[in-house]
């Protein structure tokens, strides 16, 4: 009898226990690879590997349209107005961005609402967009980044020394280093341009890295600090002449000639 009833309070247990627990549903392989595919475009981007972020944020949107995820498809939308404004093809980028702005309508996703109306922002030299940008901002960076496309350069460094980056999330770091790269400018700030490199070093961001430099080498210049001044120009230039940018070169080489 007593070994019945032991039997019976165990299986009991074993119910509740199994209706407690719901499973845990796992993603499709095509969901997984949709991921995968979007992780590399950013990957790809920040390196500044634009043909193979823009094949791969391709690749993602096409499984998420698939999959019917409106969410995804919007992240891609997104990335790829970002992938074509850094390869200056208006066209392409406008296309991305009025489909963005239907999915963000449609999903009333709060998050990707802000990267909208900063993207139309940039992509159109919009003031009245990079406002939307500030009211619609998730974080005190994503605020920083809109003040300083506002020009509001002394409240984005405030507002950017009161929040820390995930240094796990390449854009959250990458997102700093480009506020603090624009106060240094503004500001002629040492500290804040040896920051943003710090940080962009940290992504390998190499524009940011050489952009970083020269920051430097135009502060330390207007210090009186020559020698400094050259040592970043040059090294500025090495990066340049690394990635083969043309526009970049040249105005470092001016820079050059005139110290």
């Amino acid at each position: 009898m007593r070994k019945h009833s032991q039997i019976l309070i165990l299986m009991a247990a074993l119910l509740l226990s199994a209706c407690g627990s719901q499973p845990t549903a796992l993603p499709s392989p095509i969901e997984t690879k949709a991921a995968r595919l979007e992780k590399r475009a950013q990957a790809d981007m920040q390196v500044q590997n634009y043909p193979s972020a823009i094949e791969s944020a391709h690749d993602a949107l096409r499984l998420y349209a698939a999959l019917d995820d409106r969410v995804g498809q919007l992240r891609s939308h997104i990335n790829l107005t970002r992938l074509f404004i850094l390869q200056s093809q208006q066209d392409k980028a406008d296309l991305h961005l009025m489909k963005a702005r239907d999915l963000v309508t449609e999903t009333d996703d709060a998050a990707q609402r802000y990267q909208v109306h900063l993207l139309a922002g940039k992509l159109h030299q919009d003031l009245a967009e990079f406002k939307l940008a500030r009211t619609a901002a998730n974080t005190l960076l994503e605020q920083a980044v809109a003040e300083t496309y506002l020009e509001n350069y002394d409240e984005a460094k405030q507002l950017a020394d009161n929040t820390t980056p995930n240094f796990e999330i390449a854009s959250e770091v990458d997102d700093t280093a480009f506020v603090m790269l624009q106060y240094a400018r503004f500001a002629d700030d040492f500290g804040a341009a040896t920051l943003a490199l710090t940080f962009y070093k940290m992504i390998e961001n190499t524009i940011g890295i050489s952009d970083s430099l020269y920051v430097l080498g135009m502060i330390a210049n207007k210090l009186g600090e020559q020698e400094q001044a050259e040592r970043y120009l040059r090294r500025a230039l090495e990066v340049n002449l690394a990635i083969g940018d043309k526009q970049r070169i040249a105005v470092i080489v001016k820079a050059l000639e005139t110290q």
